[in-house]
């Protein structure tokens, strides 16, 4: 969602999981780069981190990377590989794309994000549009189905790598600019205003922000939480 509000503005780069692993050879495929020099690859290449960085601007002066806590390990590997870098990893983040501004969206209550990512891995589909329409689905239409061990694998997961980011910033003396997935659902244009001020870009005018996305969660999503919730204490209680 934040990405798409970003790219929309045309005012803050083109945001997208570029270096998320599973995506990278459809990137380069997209991109006509050639995947014997790809990240991941024996010999690695500038091709790839090239043909990024042009994609993150779009038609505008600022990159825009959306990096998720799974996906930074590969890309510092990545980075590392094209100029060896002794320093920090926001050093080696920083000799590639520059003077950074991070922003950390997170989502307070994981229950609910695995709920939601439990859900669209069983129906298939990710994306829904404000109107109803379909922007991503992966695989053909399927019925969702609660399922603790798969959900309580997805929580355990997404705690890790909520814990991983904050540890990650003090790590590297960073101090990001934090929006929850809440406050932005709530109000797009107050978030974007934030950013825009971090970015040091002009103020966006509010016709600019249209949020083009819809939640997927419903009732289902609550009763799934209600449901963990108990299941949780049962294993717990458990001797």
């Amino acid at each position: 969602m934040l990405c798409q509000l970003l790219a929309a503005t045309g005012m803050a780069g083109n945001p997208h999981s570029y270096f998320r692993e599973e995506d990278i050879k459809d990137w380069a495929d997209e991109w006509g780069v050639p995947r014997d020099g790809l990240p991941g690859s024996s010999l690695p290449s500038h091709d790839f981190l090239d043909a990024a960085l042009a994609a993150a601007r779009g038609d505008t002066s600022v990159f825009g990377l959306r990096l998720m806590q799974e996906s930074l390990s590969g890309l510092l590997t990545y980075l590392r590989s094209l100029a060896p870098e002794k320093g920090t990893d926001r050093a080696c983040l920083e000799t590639a794309f520059g003077p950074l501004v991070f922003i950390h969206l997170h989502r307070e209550d994981t229950v609910d994000q695995a709920i939601s990512l439990l859900r669209a891995e069983q129906t298939g589909l990710w994306h829904k549009g404000a109107d109803g329409s379909e922007i991503e689905r992966l695989t053909p239409v399927a019925a969702p189905g609660y399922n603790f061990d798969r959900l309580h694998a997805h929580v355990t997961h997404l705690d890790a790598y909520k814990a991983a980011w904050p540890m990650w910033f003090v790590a590297q003396s960073i101090t990001p600019l934090s929006v929850s997935y809440d406050a932005l659902c709530a109000d797009p244009v107050a978030v974007l205003a934030t950013i825009c001020d971090a970015l040091g870009t002009a103020p966006i005018p509010s016709d600019r922000v249209k949020v083009s996305t819809a939640k997927l969660s419903d009732r289902t999503n609550a009763k799934w939480k209600a449901r963990y919730a108990k299941d949780l204490q049962t294993v717990s209680d458990a001797p």
